[in-house]
């Protein structure tokens, strides 16, 4: 009601109108549809009120209120009402209030009949004049034009209705910015500010990818929310249009980590991949990394071991096949120690400190009887030599990852064995695991050769 009457009330040739009291001597109290001049004295008394009393204070336009309440009782009460149908309905009581035609004839409507728009306008405002003279007609009257055109036959009829008042939508911004707080995964990341730019039809999915550019958080990691009362009031959907998003809403997005995904997707995934690793390790002869195998340390005790790496050596002649791994016979003959016993300083008890590998050994010499051929050891042929020592020596080298056989330098416990590389064309070669011994440190793991008797299936 505030917004209504003071837009009216700085109407400045109206107002004048009020004050000079030039409204009294054109009060109409005949027309039924004036009111009985009452909007239009209330009007006038409270214009009095704004304009000549002294300045400071407040107004409450009470009287004004209650003569529009009498007349129409959806203004009755303190609800909150539209300011554009107060107006009108003002506006339309100040006109009929203060109508300078007591007495309105019949005007009938003519057809345009193609003639020009100035003389149907002409024509319309004269018929509209001989029912309705007032100041209000004066200030805010005018002429709408409005064209019917018949379909089936073509003919139009131009009209010209008059009016006070003409709603138009007010013009949208083509962008406008929504302020945006983004929160980071990382707790140790400040949360930032953004302007995300938003044009009219764009949906959450366009902020997310205008978002993307400015902070370089992937859409499909941004989590949008409304936030109220310190709350998440909504969460946004990526399929949602940007106008459910006010200007004045709080908005947070909440960077996410990268999709869980779901048990069936993770066991889908780790067949695969146990698929690939197997498709790809076949070409080791079956020796898979993390496969559980019984090795036999220096004092012919099996210990459970489990396989980190897995390697290509050197190539085998056709003839000689590695042997399939062999299987404790007598595993209860081991030492006493049990799996997991330490000394003070660490080390595993009686293991590895025996230097009778004999088994070891006899596996060796057949290796290197193998290299030499038929046994001769001739100029530019494959040479094999065999040197003994009587202290453990290094594990077995792990090779180098070139396509190239490299230089292997086998060395087990008692024996020390230097291989040049073999021309042999064989299609087996040695495969090279590095084994580590369940309960035991790291600095015990060691690279074993898989056609050691040393190594069994559990």
């Amino acid at each position: 009601m505030n917004s209504a009457l003071q837009a009216l009330s700085h109407t400045n040739v109206l107002t004048e109108y009020f004050l000079k009291n030039f409204y009294v001597r054109e009060i109409n109290r005949e027309n039924p549809l004036g009111m009985e001049g009452k909007v239009a004295l209330g009007y006038g008394q409270l214009a009095k009120s704004m304009w000549l009393a002294p300045p400071g204070g407040a107004l409450a336009p009470r009287n004004l209120k209650a003569i529009i309440g009498k007349f129409q009782p959806r203004f009755v009460g303190l609800e909150q009402q539209d300011a554009q149908e107060l107006t009108a309905f003002v506006l339309d009581g100040l006109h009929e209030g203060l109508n300078r035609i007591l007495d309105k004839p019949y005007t009938p409507i003519t057809d345009s009949e193609d003639r020009p728009d100035e003389i149907v306008a002409a024509e319309h405002w004269m018929n509209h004049a001989l029912r309705n003279d007032s100041v209000i007609g004066d200030l805010f009257m005018g002429q709408l034009k409005s064209t019917v055109t018949w379909d089936c036959c073509g003919r139009k009829n131009v009209m010209f209705d008059p009016y006070n008042l003409l709603s138009l939508p007010l013009p949208k911004p083509k962008v406008r910015y929504q302020e945006v707080t983004l929160v980071f995964h990382n707790p140790a990341q400040t949360p930032m500010r953004f302007a995300v730019p938003v044009n009219y039809g764009d949906r959450i999915s366009n902020l997310k990818v205008g978002l993307e550019n400015m902070s370089g958080v992937a859409t499909d990691r941004q989590q949008w929310a409304e936030i109220y009362n310190n709350k998440v009031w909504a969460y946004k959907s990526p399929n949602e249009l940007a106008e459910s998003i006010r200007p004045t809403d709080v908005i947070f997005v909440y960077e996410i980590p990268p999709r869980a995904w779901s048990s069936d997707e993770v066991r889908r995934l780790n067949e695969e991949k146990t698929k690939a690793r197997q498709a790809a390790e076949a070409k080791l002869r079956g020796w898979v990394v993390g496969a559980r195998f019984d090795v036999r340390d220096t004092s012919q005790k099996w210990l459970p071991a489990v396989i980190q790496k897995v390697a290509l050596g050197r190539v085998l002649p056709a003839q000689q096949q590695p042997p399939p791994p062999r299987t404790p016979t007598n595993a209860s003959s081991a030492s006493s120690a049990g799996v997991g016993e330490h000394t003070e300083d660490g080390k595993p008890v009686n293991v590895r400190e025996n230097t009778n590998a004999a088994a070891d050994t006899r596996a060796l010499e057949a290796l290197a009887a193998a290299q030499q051929g038929k046994g001769t050891a001739a100029a530019g042929s494959n040479v094999a030599t065999t040197t003994t020592t009587n202290k453990p020596t290094t594990r077995v080298a792990p090779p180098t990852e070139t396509n190239e056989l490299p230089h292997i330098e086998v060395t087990e416990f008692g024996q020390g064995i230097t291989q040049q590389q073999d021309t042999s064309t064989g299609p087996t070669r040695e495969v090279l695991l590095y084994v580590h011994y369940e309960g035991w440190s790291e600095k015990w793991d060691e690279w074993i050769v898989n056609t050691s008797p040393r190594i069994a299936p559990l």
